[in-house]
């Protein structure tokens, strides 16, 4: 049993002193060795590249630099040779490195239509960020207030903008009168008077209330308005389906008439008729070749008739009320 036990310890020593002796062998010719086994250094920082190729004893050369939207700035974008490669040392190891995102100069948005902001966003390639509104005085709506990060300031490209766009000005609120069964004159003022504007005069016919009244509105009475609402009214009128354009009823129609040549004055007798009364608008003696003017309302419908020496010479109608879009025309 001892001289196994003696055999087996002579053994371990020998294996031992082998392995320690092929360690001694490896690490010489390693160290002595004229090659190495170039590392991956694509992403890595260009001080530790620098560092790292030192102590390969390979040369950094730098080629060139450029932009790039992944790789931060001072990393290594690409190599040559390529990693893995066993090449000698003291060659020259190329790099190309990474200057980071594009920085360019943020454009003025300020006043800009939203739409044509963010056109020249995508153009400058940045991207539309958070979008807030705000009332505004003295910009339009829709236009750019103020932007973030501001006007020519240099950032990367793909940064986001912060924009504030304007609601216009802060418009004053009004409860909708209720104006059923008023004259459309009247109407017209009530709303005028609340800095209200009239988008649209219809007909109607309700036989139950007079001629010119309002018998139905919109939006109705009570309702939330501004100067941007539009309201439209229906008026009772024996013709149906008729359209009045609101600004006629602020408009007058200018009526003329020229008389022949002559020596001796003529008299000449201008009448209107307006909701079935007749008013004189022109009543003298004018001498001949002279043109007489005369001013009547837009909004009414209006029956003139010009008399020269007491003979009706021609009759006009001013019929504010036409089917479609003709409003205001006269007959």
């Amino acid at each position: 049993m001892k001289s196994f036990i003696k055999y087996f310890l002579i053994f371990l020593s020998a294996l031992a002193a082998t392995a320690a002796g092929t360690y001694i062998a490896i690490t010489l010719v390693t160290s002595d060795s004229k090659e190495v086994v170039l590392p991956d250094l694509k992403g890595k920082n260009i001080i530790f590249v620098l560092e790292t190729l030192t102590a390969l004893d390979l040369n950094p050369k730098l080629y060139g630099t450029e932009y790039n939207k992944t790789c931060p700035r001072y990393h290594v974008l690409s190599q040559d040779p390529e990693p893995g490669m066993v090449i000698k040392k003291g060659r020259d190891v190329v790099l190309y490195i990474s200057k980071g995102k594009k920085h360019i100069n943020m454009p003025d948005l300020r006043y800009l239509f939203i739409n044509d902001a963010k056109i020249l966003i995508e153009k400058n390639e940045f991207k539309t960020g958070f979008i807030s509104k705000a009332y505004s005085d003295n910009i339009a709506k829709d236009k750019i207030i103020s932007q973030y990060p501001c006007a020519y300031t240099s950032q990367e490209l793909d940064s986001k903008i912060n924009l504030l766009i304007s609601k216009g000005e802060k418009l004053e609120q009004y409860a909708m009168p209720d104006l059923y069964s008023i004259y459309l004159k009247d109407a017209k003022n009530i709303i005028n008077n609340k800095n209200l504007n009239i988008a649209s005069i219809e007909s109607g016919n309700l036989i139950t209330l007079p001629q010119n009244v309002i018998i139905k509105q919109t939006p109705a009475p009570g309702s939330i308005v501004t100067k941007e609402t539009k309201i439209s009214l229906i008026v009772n009128r024996k013709t149906q389906r008729q359209f009045l354009d609101p600004d006629a009823m602020e408009s007058v129609v200018v009526i003329t008439h020229s008389l022949e040549p002559g020596f001796l004055k003529k008299h000449v007798l201008i009448t209107a008729n307006l909701f079935g009364f007749e008013l004189n608008l022109v009543d003298k003696y004018v001498a001949g070749a002279e043109n007489i003017y005369a001013l009547v309302p837009g909004g009414i419908k209006t029956e003139i008739k010009i008399y020269v020496d007491e003979e009706l010479v021609k009759t006009q109608i001013i019929n504010p009320w036409k089917t479609g879009t003709n409003a205001g025309e006269t007959e």
